[in-house]
């Protein structure tokens, strides 16, 4: 049956002064001008469209047209922009009003009739320029929480492409006299050869205000190897009102030239995945917070940095002149408000240690040393003697040898029969040691058996760091070799820690799949060679082609498509010993995908393999675990022989099949059972849960009235489902019945008999 057509309908007019006007557009809200949130903020897996006014806690504010117009579309939902309307305004943009509590009677009605035809509360009415036309100013609903969590006005306008674009850029302005507010910063190195003060992960810089130079700084030099980003937490303020804001244009200097500029003015809703290109993800991921990051990252084609190419923004220590380097972050609002961040940089590459020589003469004990620094002279050599194996160190002289630029010596007097451990680095002209070595001389205690080695991975896109401990000191490094599938074996560089300790980087090369072998042999003082070895299996995923993680013989495989990524990695799977928790029981082992910070485009599907005889059991679904810790309801599709269940997915994380056992939970019931009224008009309603699978469908919460299904609205946010008759109820009995399904079929009913009274 066609919708009901309603024909010219004026809207109640209810204007207010001219003074809320802005630049053309009138202000769309009945409360005090304060901003909760701003244009292009981070949300979880998308950027935030529009504007958020702030109704102080309050729902029901009027909401009002922003200039002459039509009612283009109304949208009701659960979930999402909740009570949503969509005006069609005569310049050709749309302006978005969501989270409404209610319409203007005239939406109302066209929006009840449509739900009565379809008989459920979710509908999305196209309407045409005739039905509902509405002049600026003109009342068209009321602010709300649908959808969301707390009462604010969600505010979009967009432009004729229906692509969002930043309200205050376009007249909607609030006062703000308060600069942006740098909090701090994050370096990043971009490969296996390069390091920030040296680590291989993000590195975190708390900032600090400098009143006398009226700008942020860092309280160090950080040092730079290779090439690395940054990425800057900063949030604005406006008057008015505490909220964290997002700041206008963000800009970097290096040595005062600009290398990266990004302003949020526009985007369209295909790209607006790339949130997680435009903010550092590993960091949001790890619960960090959001850091915008400095530079365009590979597949991030948003419109907020002009025409600047790939890579805009790294800092490059190869390319630089090595030594200090001036770097200056402007941030910016939309009314002129500007905040500075400036700091140095020391760009160098660390100095090497070729050759350690220890030797005797008749009465000394000699070390020779050979180091190098591509980036200019070694400053210095030091050299250190402990004669407790390493519980105390004491400083020796070393001097260079004339005529061997590179070459240094130092002496001591011969220990004899004592043991001495001796340790050397180098030390280049800006202060950067080379990684230390550790050396000994005299007669040391023979240990029983082979030195034995310990290890532990952490990966990386392309790369793993091999952390190694042995039982004892050692000669020198131990040799590392790894072995793809369908290479040669590569030595993996290494370098010492700590006495026991030593860290090796290995790449990982794409293509060669399967598993990676990697071997161990180190010498004690003692001369006894010790040996040790392992694997691990990688497999590459390629943007063009796609790829595979794992084997759904061993228990689990991602498939991706290809276009699924936005860069090559090479990843593998880990088996996890992870317990459930109350009301899910594991199904399958546990499983941990590397690395857990790709950032997709689209989805991969993860599929495991469920217990023999459990293939139909529709209570299994795929899970994935939180930060938290808890196990989150990912998926259930059934599509591949064999009977493995699978899900599509955002990110690699740990997952399991789990299966729900328990139904949702139904409680506060109202009206209360047995209850007389003389309301006819009462609200039925029920609290809800589901800790399980989840509720995934708002036609798995149902209201029954005396038999009849109503139009009910589900409001996930407080847990609650709610209906209001629209006609009064007859005098006595009647029942109402809430029956409630999670995503796993478990189903929940709950009764309520109560009586309308004279």
């Amino acid at each position: 049956m066609p919708r009901p057509i309603l024909l010219s309908i004026s809207l109640s007019l209810v204007v207010l002064t001219a003074s809320s006007r802005g630049d053309g557009y009138h202000w769309p809200l009945d409360a005090p001008r304060a901003l909760t949130s701003t244009f292009a903020e981070h949300r979880s897996g998308h950027l935030h469209a529009g504007i958020d006014l702030k109704t102080w806690g309050q729902v029901g504010c009027g909401v009002h047209a922003v200039g002459d117009g039509y009612v283009w579309r109304v949208r009701t939902s659960p979930w999402n922009y909740g009570k949503a309307l969509y005006l069609r305004l005569q310049d050709g943009k749309t302006a978005l009003y969501a989270h409404l509590s209610d319409f203007a009677i005239p939406i109302r009605e066209i929006v009840e009739g449509e739900q009565a035809r379809q008989g459920r509360y979710s509908v999305d009415l196209a309407l045409e320029p005739d039905e509902i036309p509405v002049r600026e100013g003109e009342l068209v609903g009321f602010s709300g929480r649908t959808g969301c969590d707390h009462p604010h006005l969600h505010f979009e306008l967009r432009d004729e492409e229906n692509c969002p674009v930043n309200p205050l850029s376009h007249g909607f302005s609030v006062a703000d006299h308060r600069a942006p507010l740098p909090v701090s910063l994050s370096i990043t190195p971009l490969d296996w050869r390069s390091a920030v003060d040296g680590q291989l992960g993000s590195q975190l810089y708390p900032l600090r205000w400098n009143a006398k130079e009226r700008q942020y700084r860092l309280t160090s030099i950080p040092h730079v190897e290779g090439r690395v980003v940054l990425a800057l937490a900063v949030h604005d303020l406006a008057d008015g009102a505490e909220n964290r804001l997002n700041v206008y244009a963000l800009h970097l200097f290096v040595d005062e030239r600009r290398i990266f500029s990004a302003a949020y003015d526009r985007f369209s809703f295909s790209s607006t995945d790339k949130v997680n290109l435009e903010t550092d993800y590993d960091l949001f991921r790890r619960g960090r917070g959001i850091y915008h990051n400095l530079y365009v990252a590979q597949g991030n084609d948003l419109p907020f940095y002009g025409i600047q190419e790939l890579n805009s923004g790294v800092i490059d220590a190869r390319i630089l002149k090595p030594g200090q380097h001036q770097v200056r972050i402007r941030a910016e609002d939309h009314y002129g408000n500007t905040s500075q961040v400036e700091f140095f940089l020391l760009l160098d590459n660390r100095p090497q240690l070729e050759d350690v020589h220890i030797y005797r003469d008749s009465i000394s004990l000699h070390m020779e040393v050979r180091a190098t620094d591509p980036d200019g002279p070694i400053q210095r050599v030091l050299v250190e003697v402990s004669e407790d194996l390493g519980g105390r160190w004491e400083p020796l002289k070393a001097v260079s040898v004339p005529g061997q630029e590179d070459v240094y010596r130092a002496r001591r007097m011969d220990p004899g029969d004592s043991v001495l451990l001796i340790r050397t680095w180098a030390e280049d002209q800006f202060g950067v040691r080379s990684h230390p070595r550790i050396g000994s001389a005299g007669v040391l205690p023979r240990e029983d058996g082979e030195p034995k080695f310990g290890w532990n991975l952490t990966f990386y896109h392309n790369f793993a760091e091999i952390f190694i401990r042995s039982d004892r000191l050692l000669a020198q490094e131990p040799k590392v070799m790894i072995n793809q599938m369908g290479e040669e074996p590569r030595l993996v560089p290494v370098h010492l820690e700590g006495p026991y300790q030593y860290r090796g980087l290995a790449p990982l090369l794409p293509g060669m799949d399967g598993d990676a072998v990697v071997s161990i042999v180190g010498r004690d003082l003692s001369g006894r060679l010790g040996a040790a070895g392992f694997s691990f299996p990688v497999n590459t995923v390629t943007k063009k082609g796609g790829g595979r993680l794992g084997d759904i013989q061993e228990g689990i495989e991602a498939v991706f498509q290809p276009g699924c990524v936005y860069q090559t990695f090479v990843g593998r799977v880990e088996e996890m010993t992870i317990g459930s928790q109350p009301g899910l029981s594991m199904r399958s082992k546990a499983f941990f995908l590397y690395p857990d910070d790709i950032v997709f485009d689209g989805r991969a599907t993860v599929f495991l393999a469920p217990p023999e005889g459990q293939e139909q059991n529709e209570r299994i679904g795929v899970y994935r675990l939180s930060r938290d810790g808890e196990w989150c309801f990912a998926g259930r599709i059934v599509e591949r022989t064999g009977g493995a269940v699978g899900a599509q997915v955002k990110s690699l994380s740990t997952f399991a099949l789990l299966e729900d056992q328990i139904a949702p939970l139904i409680w506060r019931v109202r009206p209360k059972n047995g209850l007389q009224t003389r309301q006819q008009r009462p609200v039925l309603s029920a609290r809800i849960r589901d800790k399980g699978s989840g509720i995934g469908r708002e036609e798995d919460v149902m209201l029954v009235l005396d038999g009849q299904t109503v139009i009910s609205q589900y409001d996930p946010p407080v847990e609650a489902v709610s209906y209001r008759p629209k006609k009064p109820l007859a005098l006595g009995e009647h029942l109402l019945e809430v029956i409630v399904r999670d995503r796993a079929g478990n189903e929940s009913r709950a009764q309520s008999r109560f009586t309308i009274i004279p």
